[in-house]
């Protein structure tokens, strides 16, 4: 029971600690370097959930996450420098 709680308090806490990066999304779109920004943080992000949780699954789906952020990221990447 208590270790339902806390798994509940820690995704609380990390809810809300993620809500103030709502607005990045919308410059992300028109700018190439603030979306390469955005799949850094968005990578970085999903890999520290993923250590943290203890479900399984969901892991497995922020790993997978971050695995498609760092394919945009490096296409991306080329495009900038050519």
């Amino acid at each position: 029971m208590r270790l339902t709680h806390s798994i509940q308090l820690l995704a609380y806490r990390v809810a809300t600690a993620e809500r103030g990066n709502r607005l990045s999304f919308i410059f992300t779109k028109r700018c190439p370097m603030a979306r390469i920004e955005y799949l850094k943080q968005q990578i970085a992000r999903a890999e520290r959930l993923a250590k943290a949780i203890l479900d399984r699954q969901t892991a497995e789906r922020l790993q997978a996450f971050a695995a498609e952020c760092l394919t945009e990221l490096s296409v991306l990447t080329l495009k900038t420098a050519a």
